[in-house]
């Protein structure tokens, strides 16, 4: 039997911030809170069907059935860091789980509609670069500029970019590199305020250079990676040299009791979705907040790509 509805982020996942399968989300683009399921976020009907690879895979939904394993495994990890006692010490993250939810985490950071729209946006500036370079050359007198045309692709040209970077074992590997080769820190949340997910939940930001988007700078100088495990864990995983005080806390949980931490946290959730953040009610007021005093976020087809 076909899957119709298919989520680019995995249910087992969103379970840790709902309750008895029910939780909030907040719509950034419809600036609307409401009551919702797991099953029905974060999805959408044959999203990851791409009849070009089944056809040489020789099986239907080929996309979907590849995330399986990725996911199983992502899974007992999740489960396992979430559920540790508090506990402070080294060796918290052993070796395995590291690399087993690195392979995760990479394709998590790829498979979602914001890598999808971002993936897009690059393809469509390069060919549109291509196209104002070859119009350079061939016809010097027209002044061609980007301002002279828009180039847009189909939604199935759109799929067929995101499934071949999704499937491309070079560019998973190098997002699961960089994130295995971070410090990483487990912080445990004791705070009033719970910590939120999101329809990309592999938040990707730079506090030395700004804001980076969905598919940018994993490696670069001054990264940190924050992807929420529950309503109160989240990993941490921190660029090694801008952040070289993060060897001593490396494998380590520590104890998050700041709200302010907690707020920062989520934000960058608010800040790298898509359209939507999930959690409880009690965690969402931020995020009505942000999208209130910077509008842009609500616009879920804002330039993300610069080409110079």
């Amino acid at each position: 039997m076909s899957a119709k509805k298919q989520h680019y982020v995995p249910q087992f996942y969103l379970r840790r911030f709902a309750n008895e399968e029910r939780f909030f989300a907040y719509d950034k683009q419809r600036r609307h809170l409401y009551p919702t399921n797991v099953r029905d976020v974060a999805s959408e009907r044959y999203f990851y069907d791409v009849p070009a690879f089944d056809s040489v895979a020789g099986v239907a939904q080929a996309l979907e059935s590849f995330f399986q394993p990725f996911e199983t495994a992502g899974a007992v990890v999740v489960a396992y860091l979430d559920e540790l006692e508090l506990l402070s010490g080294a060796g918290v993250i052993r070796d395995q789980d590291r690399i087993d939810l690195s392979l995760f985490l990479g394709l998590q950071y790829l498979r979602t509609k914001e890598a999808r729209e971002s993936l897009a946006q690059l393809n469509e500036a390069l060919e549109k670069t291509k196209f104002l370079a070859f119009l350079r050359q061939t016809a010097p007198d027209l002044e061609a500029t980007g301002e002279m045309f828009d180039l847009t692709s189909s939604d199935e040209r759109r799929a067929l970019v995101h499934a071949t970077a999704v499937l491309d074992e070079d560019t998973r590997i190098a997002a699961s590199g960089w994130i295995h080769r971070h410090y990483w820190i487990l912080l445990r949340n004791v705070t009033a305020i719970p910590f939120v997910t999101s329809d990309h939940p592999v938040a990707v930001h730079n506090s030395v250079g700004g804001r980076t988007y969905a598919l940018g700078g994993l490696g670069n100088f001054g990264t940190e990676v924050a992807y929420p495990l529950s309503t109160r864990t989240l990993l941490l995983a921190v660029e090694r040299r801008a952040f070289p005080q993060g060897a001593a806390l490396n494998g380590t949980m520590q104890v998050a009791a700041n709200p302010e931490h907690i707020v920062y946290y989520n934000s960058l959730q608010v800040l790298y979705s898509y359209s939507q953040v999930f959690g409880p009610k009690e965690g969402l007021d931020l995020a009505a907040d942000m999208v209130k005093e910077t509008p842009e976020l609500g616009n879920p087809t804002v330039r993300r790509i610069d080409i110079r």
